[in-house]
């Protein structure tokens, strides 16, 4: 029998400003795993993406990724502390607070690319 086990899946995000971008993603607590030329692999407890230094206004406008958190509360007091809008030039911001939607806490964030991030606590 064949094995069709999977070990991994992740996602390539792009960048405007590659640099600002990796700022933002290591400001959230990020750590660059991988760098391969124009891209680098960010994690976070073993879950991660590719950031690229590329960029389509439409392709970033339309892209979506799900954070499934512990504790969103805490998640939302550290953005809040980064204070998004004047370190990023208004650039990265945050959309919603902590919010029930759909029987799940939500909040909803923006990277200074247009990449919008829903967080969610729970798995």
């Amino acid at each position: 029998m064949e094995s069709r086990k999977v070990n991994n899946l992740t996602v390539f995000i792009p960048s405007k400003d590659f640099s600002i971008s990796c700022k933002f993603y290591e400001d959230l607590g990020f750590q660059k795993t991988v760098s391969n030329g124009n891209a680098f692999r960010y994690e976070i407890d073993g879950f991660g993406f590719w950031l690229q230094d590329y960029y389509v206004k439409e392709w970033a406008e339309n892209c979506m990724l799900c954070l499934y958190v512990e504790n969103i509360q805490s998640w939302y007091e550290r953005i809040k502390q980064l204070n998004l809008p004047e370190n990023y030039a208004g650039l990265a911001k945050v959309y919603s607070e902590p919010h029930q939607e759909h029987g799940s806490l939500i909040m909803n964030l923006g990277d200074p690319s247009g990449v919008l991030w829903h967080i969610y606590q729970g798995a």
